[in-house]
């Protein structure tokens, strides 16, 4: 079959928008009625910006004016929030809709539009200066709300510029922007891969997302050539590729130095008051366990039976999926009865989502891939998926929901100014539920596949969570220091990294194909500068608080409920403290080794059962 016919008939097997039952879509009639309504929501956030505009000057003039203009800037930002959500869902609903991805690029010009008329108001704050700022709180009670966000703002000052350049600064937004879209619209639009033959000479498409369940094929042959073929086709663009992440690594030392920042690093880090102590801390930590991958690499060598294992075979599961094929309803099912550990609350608040229309679960045709949790404050949580009944969907729906309900406990306790969840706590509520979800089952399995499955999917988690996320932030905390330190990085130099860090990371067993020092071209994570380790963070995180809740009792539980209820109002890492996760200190990471440790010994345990029967 070629490539264009089995694309096609994928594409003609799935449903319409109009096709799918309402009980499987979300409701954005919750956000808007109509369109006209969003329509009419479009020019009240052009009218409020130029309304706070034409209060410049005055947040520094009296208690009233600073108090009016931050509330004005809530108001205009959760309206501008709200008129952004609604049309990138609907655009995703169905990406073909011309009219949906219209309003969708309105949104973005006028968030843009609306980061630029609200620019003036940091630098004016600080210009009031410290002292004058907190005897306006001390006239105008109501401006308590706003003390952290003031004192952080102060935190910061010597970082801040004049309004001027703040403006030019915002402006300069979308151009830095653009080697982040050029690699999007290289890799996802223009970049297209030959068809790959399988162990029996059968042709199949590649593309991105096949990738994904090719390699995870019992096929070992499927798995080999969609890796080569797939990186094979990246490393044909790495002198492209490595232009853009060039141009990504320098405007990020740009803008870094344009605020007085010592690295780039710090300047990442600095909005949320990381100690880039825990950055490093991550990397030191994890490079102490590596001996651990090093031996799931050769245990799963061993019982792969295989002469050498190379990446494409890093992928595969020891076991089939126990359950192909679970239902929706059933799957939603599995995941409230798992996380009752979380008390009657969460999983009320959970099933209300379930009932209530806030997830759009089935795919059809022009709809967005992948899954993800969104929304906008005052209304519930969305969130997207394209459910096919694997164990895998169950685990989605498990992460997705924890995003979910993260949002909706922190707007009901919350104010606007404190709603948002800071990137380093972002994955920790999601991944939480999927370690609790993953602790029920695994419980229950009854049969050696069971067990097998369930303890291989953890290892795998692992690996790729934590294990392969910290290797991505050692990667970019070397380029980057390339760029501080005057050197001009090639695609060569890139891929002689990557191929070293892996070397390092997997250990002697894995066998290095050519074709893997071109995956970093394809890791898009990097063009959002020290990101990553944040997946590593929040596991570890997550790992801390799912024992704490399985061992402990109400207290723990009430703990970590009242982290999902903080928002932004502290910082991360004071807020994960006071859910009882100390992330300055190596022993979350050191727990998340120790559970890979445990996970491999049981694994162990489970193939010589195997193999003594």
């Amino acid at each position: 079959m070629t490539s264009e016919k089995a694309k096609e008939e994928r594409t003609h097997s799935l449903p319409e928008r109009s096709d799918i039952p309402e009980k499987y879509t979300w409701r954005l009639e919750d956000l808007f009625e109509t369109a006209k309504d969003w329509e009419k929501a479009l020019k009240t956030v052009e009218s409020t910006g130029e309304d706070l505009a034409s209060r410049k000057g005055s947040l520094k003039a009296s208690a009233e004016g600073l108090l009016e203009g931050l509330s004005l800037a809530d108001t205009l930002e959760k309206l501008m929030e709200r008129v952004f959500v609604y049309a990138h869902m609907l655009s995703h609903q169905d990406t073909r809709n011309q009219k949906a991805q219209s309003m969708a690029a309105r949104a973005v010009s006028l968030a843009v539009k609306t980061g630029e008329l609200t620019s003036f108001i940091i630098p004016e704050i600080i210009e009031a200066g410290r002292e004058r700022i907190e005897s306006f709180i001390t006239e105008r009670k109501d401006l308590e709300i706003y003390r952290f966000l003031l004192e952080d703002i102060f935190r910061q000052s010597a970082h801040r510029l004049s309004a001027e350049e703040e403006t030019l600064l915002s402006g300069a937004g979308e151009i830095a922007h653009a080697p982040e879209n050029i690699y999007s619209m290289l890799t996802n639009a223009d970049m297209s891969f030959p068809e790959v033959e399988d162990g029996k000479g059968h042709l199949h498409p590649l593309t991105q997302e096949l990738y994904g369940t090719y390699i995870i094929s019992p096929d070992r042959t499927l798995r080999k050539n969609s890796f080569k073929v797939l990186h094979g086709v990246f490393g044909s663009y790495k002198n492209t590729l490595s232009g853009t992440l060039n141009a990504t690594l320098r405007s990020s030392a740009y803008f870094a130095r344009s605020r007085k920042y010592s690295s780039t690093l710090e300047a990442a880090l600095a909005p949320d008051n990381i100690p880039p102590e825990v950055y490093h801390g991550l990397i030191e930590t994890v490079e102490k366990h590596l001996y651990l991958l090093h031996r799931y690499t050769s245990i799963k060598k061993r019982a792969l039976d295989l002469e050498s294992i190379h990446m494409h075979d890093m992928y595969f599961p020891l076991a089939p999926e126990p359950k192909p094929c679970i239902s929706y309803e059933d799957a939603c099912q599995m995941v409230a009865e798992s996380l009752k550990p979380l008390g009657d609350e969460y999983v009320s608040l959970l099933m209300e989502g379930f009932e209530s229309r806030w997830i759009d679960v089935l795919e059809n045709r022009g709809k967005r891939g992948g899954a993800y949790s969104w929304g906008s404050y005052g209304i519930h949580p969305y969130v997207l998926l394209n459910y096919n009944g694997t164990f895998r969907d169950v685990f989605t729906i498990a992460h997705e929901m924890g995003h979910a309900l993260h949002k909706a406990f922190t707007d009901k306790k919350q104010p606007f100014v404190y709603s948002g969840h800071s990137i380093f706590t972002a994955e920790v509520a999601s991944t939480t539920n999927e370690i609790i979800l993953h602790e029920a089952l695994q419980e229950q399995a009854t049969s050696r596949e069971e067990k097998l499955y369930f303890a291989n999917a953890l290892l795998e988690q692992i690996r790729t969570t934590f294990f392969r996320q910290t290797l991505f932030a050692e990667f970019e905390l070397t380029v980057h220091n390339m760029i501080a330190e005057g050197e001009a990085p090639t695609a060569e130099t890139f891929c002689s990294l990557w191929r070293s860090l892996n070397e390092k990371y997997y250990g002697p067993e894995l066998e290095i194909d050519n074709e893997l020092e071109y995956e970093w071209a394809r890791i898009p994570h990097f063009y959002s500068p020290f990101y990553v380790y944040q997946y590593a963070t929040g596991y570890a995180a997550a790992t801390a608080l799912s024992r704490n809740i399985r061992e402990g009792g109400t207290q723990e539980v009430k703990r970590y409920l009242e982290f999902l209820e903080s928002g932004k109002s502290d910082y991360p890492v004071i807020l994960l403290r006071r859910a009882g996760v100390d992330m300055t200190s190596s022993e979350p990471v050191k727990e998340v080794a120790a559970l890979f440790e445990k996970t491999l010994e049981n694994l162990e345990g489970i193939l010589r059962e195997s193999t003594e029967s």
